[in-house]
């Protein structure tokens, strides 16, 4: 059991670099995934903010584009590497598993808030995995990558996005045909646009914030 007194363990377990919080281990943890060119400190205040009192585990993506850390590769903006897409989320939802059950945690109920390519792969493996750590999803600037023809069942499971009105890397369309496909997984879908581009905002915190209480999910 991992003492809830040490504040903050920070390692590389084989090749997975993370950074772990205690907290109450009888709340889902967060587990963070960055965008691209983090790491595994970017989101951290904003899962304080949003779930003071949950564990926190945050993910480093593995793969490195100009020296930048992702989860998964691509060709351009915009067009996605699905080999490296489909490998690299096989290995999130093991690495996050193994590391759930290292700290003595759920590992079928944890929140995942993901930004950009963080929230991309959080959704990729919501959509494709039957048996994946992650029950919701904050996905943060997320846009539909491919079309998953077949999803896994989603009902009971919670997403939340938020879009910028005046994002120039994810089109509108892009963020239409992913809620469409998380609709037709039966996914509990929530949409929160805003007019900004592709950053973080205090408005959307505040409405993540609101939805993660009106559903029970911060103490879920």
């Amino acid at each position: 059991m991992v003492d809830t007194n040490d504040s903050m363990i920070k390692q590389k377990l084989d090749d997975v670099h993370h950074l772990f919080i205690a907290g109450n281990p009888d709340l889902p943890t967060v587990v963070l995934l960055h965008g691209t060119g983090g790491d595994e400190n970017d989101l951290v205040p904003i899962a304080k903010y949003l779930a003071p009192n949950h564990p926190i585990l945050a993910i480093r993506g593995r793969v490195l584009e100009n020296g930048y850390h992702r989860f998964f590769e691509r060709y351009a903006e915009g067009q996605f590497n699905l080999v490296s897409l489909n490998e690299q989320t096989a290995w999130l939802v093991k690495s996050v598993t193994e590391l759930l059950t290292k700290y003595d945690l759920n590992t079928s109920s944890a929140l995942a808030i993901g930004f950009s390519n963080g929230a991309n792969i959080a959704l990729h493996a919501l959509l494709t995995h039957r048996e994946t750590p992650f029950k919701n999803v904050m996905a943060l600037h997320a846009m539909q990558l491919t079309p998953i023809t077949e999803p896994a069942k989603l009902q009971g499971n919670h997403v939340f996005l938020s879009h910028g009105n005046f994002d120039p890397i994810v089109p509108r369309d892009s963020l239409d045909a992913l809620v469409d496909n998380l609709a037709q997984a039966k996914a509990l879908v929530t949409v929160f646009r805003l007019n900004q581009s592709h950053v973080i905002s205090s408005e959307e915190l505040q409405a993540a914030k609101i939805w993660l209480q009106a559903n029970d999910i911060d103490e879920a």
